[in-house]
């Protein structure tokens, strides 16, 4: 159901991604208790992500690190050899703690740059040749 009302914005209490709140009916609905019937109605601010509180704060981008795995991780969506890029965030709130928001993106093989002694020797058998 739709509801106007007053949206905040803020950031996500669960992931710490920037957001504005939409209301969510999280009532039981139609009931009956002794013969009265009755329909309860519980609007809450949540996030459109997560469906978690929106407070106060922000986040600021720390690093984003184009990667090749070494060993498959624990999710399983990234096996070993696989090209991903990381990004950090922090997280903060107004008036409270911060964290750090990891999140890893599978990308094609030929988008990462690859650095360090791979693309030296790669140049140095080129000049040679």
């Amino acid at each position: 159901m739709r509801y106007d009302r007053h949206h905040e914005s803020g950031i996500c209490s669960d992931c710490g991604l920037e957001c504005e709140s939409v209301t969510e009916d999280q009532g039981i609905g139609a009931y009956e208790y002794w013969g009265a019937r009755g329909n309860d109605v519980c609007l809450v601010e949540v996030s459109p992500c997560c469906g978690a509180e929106v407070v106060e704060g922000g986040n600021t981008l720390v690093r984003i690190t184009d990667r090749i795995a070494r060993k498959d991780h624990k999710d399983g969506r990234i096996k070993a050899g696989d090209h991903y890029r990381e990004v950090i965030t922090r997280c903060y709130r107004r008036h409270g703690p911060s964290w750090y928001y990891v999140k890893k993106i599978k990308v094609k093989a030929g988008t990462v740059p690859v650095f360090g002694k791979f693309r030296f020797l790669k140049n140095k058998k080129e000049e040679t040749n």
